[in-house]
């Protein structure tokens, strides 16, 4: 289990509450990014896109500077140096004129990748940097938090490490759009359930010979938003193999994609049922059928 998981976003009888402590007198730089050479990203860069995490609540808005905005006009770019991107994360509240929307209600944090392959080498030549409202950085270990990042965004290493696509590109699918490319980090492992432990046992109660699981630095650098982030991948390997997959951290932490039995309630001979379940530091962040 890593301490990042253990300290980053917890849920709450369903309320989002913060990734990470701040710090007052934490430095307003990480990994060599400056807060302040970047803080009017807002109003000079392009605007990429727009994400809703239902795992945090959070609205997401993520621009990018000129160099990277004309690299995305490729669905599979490769970036130059010195490209950049910016993300700003806002709080937001049901609007009591319109009970069926959520609007933003004060800034959460904001984040920074930046390529530089000399300087990030170790890291498919990203740099990350996280900062809160204030521009500061958050009271956490800055080599772990890197490691989270670049972990998780080995899921796209076709889109050079960046889930971001502007608005009036056809979104695809990971498994659509990887065209055969995978990162070499992630890899899946053979396991009996016999191997598992915890509240993941109660989804186990229909025996199988084995279950894939997801290894390698996705999971040990494993934080709130890749159990959500990773289920795409988990689809797209129980399609291929025909089998439960799961990203297990440990026993209060895992994503599984279970096949379903019985009466196929999926339109089409080959689609196939499935159930997805999420759970975090022990409780159902959420439970979901689809078809795959």
């Amino acid at each position: 289990m890593t301490k990042l998981l253990l300290i980053s976003l917890m849920l709450i009888a369903g309320t989002a509450i913060a990734y990470f402590e701040h710090s007052e007198d934490s430095a307003a730089e990480m990994n060599g990014i400056k807060f302040s050479e970047h803080k009017e990203f807002t109003t000079k860069w392009k605007l990429v896109t727009v994400r809703y995490r239902d795992d945090s609540k959070e609205l997401r808005l993520t621009y990018a500077n000129d160099l990277a905005w004309k690299a995305m006009k490729d669905l599979t770019p490769d970036y130059p140096e010195g490209s950049k991107f910016g993300k700003v994360a806002f709080f937001t509240e049901e609007d009591p004129a319109f009970p069926s929307s959520r609007i933003p209600s004060g800034t959460r944090r904001f984040q920074l990748m930046v390529k530089n392959s000399k300087l990030y080498k170790g890291t498919n030549n990203w740099g990350y940097a996280l900062f809160d409202q204030k521009g500061k950085l958050f009271n956490e270990d800055v080599k772990e938090k890197t490691e989270a990042c670049a972990a998780c965004h080995q899921l796209v290493p076709e889109r050079d490490y960046v889930f971001s696509r502007p608005f009036h590109h056809s979104q695809t699918t990971l498994s659509a759009s990887s065209g055969g490319k995978r990162s070499t980090g992630i890899s899946f492992k053979q396991k009996k359930p016999s191997d598992f432990k915890g509240l993941i046992t109660e989804h186990m109660k229909v025996a199988t010979d084995w279950i894939e699981s997801l290894e390698g630095p996705l999971q040990k650098h494993a934080f709130s938003g890749t159990l959500d982030e990773v289920v795409p991948l988990l689809l797209e390997r129980v399609k291929l193999m025909g089998k439960d997959t799961v990203l297990y951290v440990n026993e209060k932490n895992f994503s599984l994609v279970k096949l379903k039995t019985g009466k196929n309630s999926c339109l089409g001979e080959l689609n196939r049922p499935v159930t997805i379940f999420i759970y975090f530091n022990g409780g159902k962040v959420r439970e979901a059928e689809h078809c795959i």
